[in-house]
């Protein structure tokens, strides 16, 4: 899958193409629009911020949501000791392999460094850096924001048709144009709000042939065809989805889950984000000793019944 950018892409709609026909053959753009974009920040909000990590004090501003944001997207990034600055993390490539195909080198590129440092340099893992990765692949999680980001952002649009679609006017077709000037008057008024509009008897009844001068049609199969509550919930189904894709549980509160049915849920759910978290700690294992840091990665998960408290359902607390 190509590398997915969740902002303005500054590309042609030739390359566009190219790279829409690689992900997915077919002539629908899910994504590069507002709507995906808006998913897909969602969606990385929710997987990130699934795991709290300790960071040393410095990082503890806005540095942390770069910190998130780069080992999310990116899937590693590398810490060590600049000078005249102290720790810092970057992103990174890597370069070389050992025997088991690991990477033995991280070069960094930074044109913002202290004057008189090398913008770019090449650090030794494990001598001269530390790599941390989320997962032993050294991949994000971005394939699958937008693996969901491409059906929420589909069905986001349904949703509007469907709403748009509810409010459809009613059709009125009138005998003549004295009755269809009278019943423009009549909507008017009740438009206006007037809670009661006189009209002329004759607009309910022809006294010539008893047949009334208008007729109206369009709106009788309206209800029938209301599918806004069914595409929401749908909408919400997606996101449970990826919540269970990632690690985070959640329980429908209308349908109760016996014990077996919630140990299953709980067992199908856990896979990625202790992934995430094993591969973490073990990093943070090998920086904490080479830098004296504290760095620890902990799950945030909700109650046993999936619920922390009544008021704040989908609040989640650390993990001890």
């Amino acid at each position: 899958m190509p590398d997915v950018n969740f902002g303005e892409i500054p590309f042609t709609y030739e390359e566009i193409n190219i790279a829409a026909g690689l992900h997915k053959p077919g002539t629908q753009k899910s994504y590069n629009n507002e709507t995906f974009a808006f998913w897909a920040r969602a969606l990385f909000e929710r997987a990130a911020y699934s795991m709290d990590i300790t960071l040393p004090d410095e990082w503890q501003d806005d540095k942390k949501g770069i910190f998130y944001w780069w080992l999310f997207i990116r899937g590693f990034l590398v810490i060590y000791n600049e000078p005249e600055m102290g720790l810092v993390f970057q992103p990174c490539t890597v370069n070389r392999y050992d025997f088991y195909y690991r990477p033995v080198e991280a070069i960094v590129c930074n044109p913002y460094v202290p004057a008189g440092q090398p913008s770019s340099r090449t650090l030794t893992i494990g001598k001269d850096c530390q790599l941390v990765k989320l997962a032993p692949d050294r991949k994000g999680v971005a394939d699958i924001i937008a693996f969901y980001a491409e059906k929420l952002s589909n069905l986001s649009l349904s949703v509007d048709l469907s709403i748009i679609n509810t409010r459809f006017a009613k059709i009125m077709a009138a005998r003549n144009k004295a009755a269809a000037e009278a019943l423009k008057k009549v909507l008017d008024k009740v438009n206006s709000g007037v809670p009661a509009v006189i009209v002329d008897e004759k607009l309910l009844d022809d006294r010539t042939d008893k047949a009334p001068p208008f007729q109206e049609f369009g709106i009788d199969h309206l209800k029938e065809n209301y599918i806004t509550n069914l595409q929401w919930q749908d909408l919400r189904n997606i996101l449970s989805d990826f919540d269970e894709e990632i690690g985070i549980v959640r329980y429908d509160k209308k349908e109760r889950l016996v014990a077996y049915e919630a140990e299953q849920a709980q067992m199908t759910a856990v896979p990625r984000i202790t992934v995430w978290k094993d591969t973490l700690n073990s990093c943070f294992k090998a920086v904490n000793e080479m830098f004296g840091t504290n760095m620890q990665a902990r799950l945030r998960k909700g109650g046993e019944d999936g619920q922390r408290n009544d008021e704040r359902p989908d609040t989640l607390q650390l993990d001890e």
